[in-house]
Parts: C-alpha cells; structure tokens; sequence
C-alpha cells in the first residue's frame, strides 16, 4: 500500500509530528505484533495505522525512535520457526521500504 504514497507522504507526516511535540524525550512508535489463534495458525496481520502513518511499513514488531532531527528503527528478533510461518524478512528488506519513504537511519 505504501506504494501508492510517495516518500514525501511519510517523511512530512513525521515532521508534523516532531513539529507538534514540544518535549525532550524521545518519540518511540512501535508496530502493532503477529498474534497467534493456535500452535501453527496466526491471525490476519493488521499494522497500527499511525505507526503505518508515519514510516509506510507493514511488518509487525518494528519500532519507530524519533529524537532530535534523528530516527531510526529497532527490528524485532526472529527466529527460523518464526520464518518457516510467517516468511523471512531481513533487514534488508526494510531498508528498501525505508529508503523509498525517506526514513534516516
């Protein structure tokens, strides 16, 4: 989906955001996560919409860190079960999502 927004989408939605907060602590988004029903079945992913909002990522278990004019993001640890399931994502993968909708890492 985030094919059809542009990285300037994303990019000024978090810098509305940094505009908006006043404070000094970081700002700190996290993904919503993959939930089981049962021992080999999840439920159907939904991504939080403001985490989706702001970076245009859909895979479950990133996190967002906003902190003076830097942003980065923390990626969940996987493992090969969770793979098998679920399919593998590598970091690389999201730096391409990241680099099309201008998140600095």
């Amino acid at each position: 989906m985030s094919d059809l927004f542009g990285s300037e989408f994303f990019a000024g939605n978090r810098e509305r955001l940094r505009q908006l907060f006043t404070g000094t602590a970081p700002v700190v988004i996290a993904a919503n996560v993959s939930l089981q029903k049962g021992s080999d079945e999840a439920f159907t992913f939904y991504q939080d919409r403001s985490f989706w909002y702001l970076t245009g990522i859909d895979e479950p278990g990133v996190v967002l860190v906003m902190d003076k004019g830097k942003e980065y993001l923390i990626l969940p640890e996987r493992d090969a079960v969770q793979d098998l399931f679920d399919g593998e994502f590598t970091a690389e993968d999201l730096a391409r999502v990241r680099h099309r909708n201008s998140l600095e890492g």
